[in-house]
């Protein structure tokens, strides 16, 4: 999902159920506003859809042992409402840049999932 808009030197885009605010004056500032602030990190919530339960089965035991490459970023994975559908929710510690969304996605994306 994408979609962006802006006026004057500022623009905000929403990719991967976050808003991202890009300031283009002479220093670039991202700032990431998640759906909720715990403790010392920003917690991320996704949902992926995929085609029958087993194959979402398949990626959520993927998931046991993945790792994502943005750092110390502890994944909580289960199934959801429906047996076809994963939720994940990680929480981030803000330092760096977080590839954590678009690692699931290319994850998901092995199994014939998509971002709900």
């Amino acid at each position: 999902m994408y979609c962006g808009a802006g006026s004057g030197d500022l623009w905000w885009f929403r990719f991967c159920q976050r808003t991202i605010i890009i300031s283009l004056q002479t220093d670039i500032t991202i700032i990431n506003v998640a759906k909720e602030k715990q403790g010392l990190g920003l917690k991320n919530e996704l949902q992926y859809r995929f085609n029958d339960g087993q194959i979402a089965n398949r990626f959520l035991n993927e998931l046991t042992h993945w790792s994502s490459s943005s750092g110390n970023v502890q994944v909580k994975a289960s199934l959801a409402k429906t047996s076809h559908t994963v939720q994940i929710s990680y929480l981030f510690d803000g330092r760096g840049f977080d590839y954590t969304c678009s690692e699931l996605d290319e994850l998901a994306a092995r199994y014939g999932g998509e971002e709900v």
